[in-house]
């Protein structure tokens, strides 16, 4: 069924085995007597889902980026507290050495 329903929305126009996939995945009312599908109204169908799709695609890519961006900004502050404390230990050690020098003399 898959496989027939890609073919159907590449050929819109050929209607051979596309009318009870329409019917079946649509659920169109508007069926003539012969058996087939509006034209129109399958490539309007047809065209809302590939837009669907598109804005869910687009949805997930602005979800990633956003992800990414907030991933690297927690790294940016993890380093920026890493440094931080090695400054801030490098300055205790300069301390007590300042102290140890003014103790010995």
């Amino acid at each position: 069924i898959k496989k027939l329903y890609t073919e159907a929305e590449e050929n819109v126009e050929d209607y051979s085995g596309v009318v009870f996939l329409n019917i079946f995945f649509y659920n169109i009312e508007d069926v003539g007597e012969d058996g087939h599908v509006c034209e129109v109204e399958l490539k309007r169908k047809l065209e809302q889902r590939r837009q669907k799709k598109r804005r869910m695609e687009k949805k997930m890519m602005w979800k990633r980026s956003k992800r990414r961006i907030i991933m690297m900004m927690m790294t940016k502050r993890e380093d920026e507290k890493k440094q931080g404390k090695e400054e801030e230990n490098e300055e205790a050690r300069r301390r007590e050495e300042v102290e140890i020098m003014l103790r010995r003399k």
